[in-house]
């Protein structure tokens, strides 16, 4: 039982190492596709964007590799006596600290792609009010629509 408990745990640690790397994977992504973005390099971005979804996809279903053995190491109740391989929870430990530092890092550079998305979209809407586009194109906001409707 208690091998069976070590194997669990190091089959887990494996997993997560395999998180961290898609995390890395993930991260020089976004970082293109921020270049791509400034660039407007808009093959580039589809491309990159497909690269990233697919990434996504794999790390998700690593993700549910990761809880279905955990569920099944939390199951198998330990006697008091048996212990984890210290070697093992180790490399377990170590690995789970390193995946949660590498998904706050991805956190940020999310957080400062979704900036500059925004800033972006904020610049363009700002260039076609300023610029004018014609009304078949551009429509107002539909509150604006909505005010000057009950004015009326």
């Amino acid at each position: 039982m208690n091998q069976q408990r070590n194997q669990i745990l190091a089959t887990v640690t494996g997993f997560m190492r395999e998180q961290g790397e898609a995390y890395e994977n993930l991260d020089a992504i976004t970082r293109k596709l921020s270049t791509a973005m400034v660039q407007n390099d808009l093959p580039s971005i589809e491309k990159l964007t497909k690269r990233g979804e697919s990434e996504l996809t794999r790390m998700r279903s690593k993700l549910l590799d990761i809880m279905s053995s955990l569920t099944k190491f939390a199951e198998q109740r330990p006697s008091e006596n048996e212990k984890l391989d210290a070697q093992t929870k180790d490399a377990f430990d170590q690995c789970a600290r390193d995946l949660i530092e590498k998904a706050r890092e991805f956190k940020r550079l999310v957080d400062r792609t979704a900036n500059l998305a925004l800033a972006g979209s904020s610049f363009a809407a700002a260039c076609i009010q300023t610029c004018g586009v014609p009304p078949t194109t551009y429509n107002k906001p539909v509150l604006k629509q909505q005010v000057n409707t009950d004015v009326n």
